[in-house]
């Protein structure tokens, strides 16, 4: 018997309430597409470069925009994304 026929009897012989945790498992370690592994977001490391003066500058301007609404509207930003 193969690996792959073991683990195959393995998955079968599990029961309905460890189908689940199996999935989340074997999704650890299997490669993703083009061969590369997949990570999930929750999976990933906490970035630990220090922000830029330009990030920083960026993102308090982003959170005072979202604290007073100030955004632009969809259709603005649409159109300013589809111009060349």
């Amino acid at each position: 018997m193969t690996t792959r026929e073991r683990l195959y009897d393995l998955v079968d012989g599990l029961p309905d309430d460890k189908l689940d945790e199996a999935e989340a498992l074997l999704e650890q370690i299997a490669p993703g597409r083009n061969g590369k592994r997949v990570m999930r977001l929750e999976d990933a490391p906490m970035d630990d470069e220090t922000p830029s003066e330009e990030e920083e500058r960026a993102a308090r301007k982003s959170r005072k925009s979202m604290a007073t609404r100030s955004g632009i509207s969809d259709e603005i930003l649409d159109s300013r994304l589809s111009q060349p």
